[in-house]
């Protein structure tokens, strides 16, 4: 009988190498490596392992032609069983999954990053800056908020709303894979070195080291979300960035393409919504929509301050997006709940109300 899929294979017979026999002894607790050589429908298929020798397996219907695979010797009797302690489907779909759900947690990771940091208002409406609990320090010397500064692109909320989009324009455009893997392995081990201070409870230190990982997840997610197929067929993801606020706070950008109707035909829009987590006014959000050569701007703030330090800039940045030759069709400011904030951001990035990507699924 077959044991559950991903967990065993079961040998169905053996064949030798291609240049003359080879003999395998497979011992119980031994973990071999291979490659599948081909895969059917039916579940069987045929292990390539590293001696050169070949094997028939039957099990795992999820595997691919190609990939590699690392197996452990259960039992011999009354047949040889394996189990399948890792295959790089099911690692592709570990990081899928773990990407998912830190997509859609990403504004709740950024409040406890900043409230870790000492960065979010008290109820005097002063910064906790060191906080009242005590900040947390990070191994290596660095405070959470240098941490963050230094390893995600940074913007500055007043150079925008001045009309100057060439830091936009740069943040969309930047980036290297090395940069990124060295800031995702910043992240993690930054993780790994969190310290408690006085008046943290240790589930706060562990709960702020997996806020932690998951920003390392939201990183790994730049170069890999404008790649994913979309459902959606009328929209699509061009690109993704987490950065961090001059002004302080955390925030990301998702590009999209979409087909959107006007004057009763089909036609082409680029949107970047911008969704902010800025320490002093709370989240803010801003679509910013081009069609035909128009701009459109969407304002949205959760607190009345927020709105009202908008409302303040509006005029200056109507006059710098005409002297930059950007024409505004339309420039609107509106106040929503958190809950209105983080349901747009959802739709942009095609999650649905459960928390999951339905244009990122992991394959089981």
């Amino acid at each position: 009988m077959v044991a559950p899929l991903q967990s065993f294979v079961t040998i169905t017979g053996a064949a030798a190498g291609a240049k003359g026999s080879v003999q395998l002894t497979l011992v119980v607790g031994d973990t071999l490596t291979g490659r599948i050589q081909d895969m059917r429908q039916d579940g069987q298929g045929t292990i390539r392992l590293s001696n050169g020798s070949t094997m028939n397996f039957q099990g795992n219907t999820a595997l691919q032609a190609g990939e590699q695979v690392r197996l452990q010797v259960m039992s011999l009797e009354p047949q040889p069983t394996l189990r399948m302690v890792s295959s790089e489907s099911a690692q592709a779909a570990k990081l899928a999954f773990d990407g998912q759900q830190s997509l859609a947690r990403a504004p709740e990771l950024f409040t406890k990053l900043l409230e870790g940091a000492g960065l979010l208002k008290g109820e005097g409406g002063g910064l906790l800056v060191g906080g009242a609990k005590g900040g947390l320090a990070l191994a290596n010397g660095q405070t959470l908020a240098q941490l963050l500064q230094s390893n995600l692109s940074n913007l500055s909320v007043q150079g925008l709303l001045k009309g100057d989009g060439t830091a936009l324009a740069r943040l969309l455009e930047s980036g290297s894979k090395q940069e990124l893997v060295e800031a995702i392995r910043n992240m993690r081990q930054a993780a790994d070195g969190v310290r408690s201070a006085e008046g943290r409870s240790e589930g706060e230190v562990a709960s702020l080291r997996h806020a932690l990982g998951r920003m390392g997840d939201l990183l790994a997610m730049q170069d890999l979300l404008p790649r994913t197929p979309q459902m959606d067929p009328n929209s699509a993801i061009l690109g993704y960035r987490i950065f961090w606020l001059n002004e302080g706070g955390l925030g990301e950008a998702i590009i999209r393409r979409e087909r959107a109707r006007g004057g009763g035909e089909a036609e082409d829009l680029t949107s970047v919504l911008l969704s902010l987590n800025m320490t002093e006014l709370g989240m803010v959000q801003a679509n910013v929509q081009s069609r035909e050569g128009y701009i459109g701007i969407n304002l949205r703030a959760e607190q009345e301050l927020a709105l009202t330090a908008l409302r303040q800039e509006l005029a200056t940045l109507r006059q710098s997006m005409n002297a930059a030759g950007l024409p505004l069709q339309a420039l609107e400011l509106a106040k929503l709940s958190g809950a209105q904030i983080r349901a747009e951001r959802a739709a942009a990035l095609g999650l649905d109300g459960g928390g999951h990507n339905t244009g990122f699924q992991a394959q089981g």
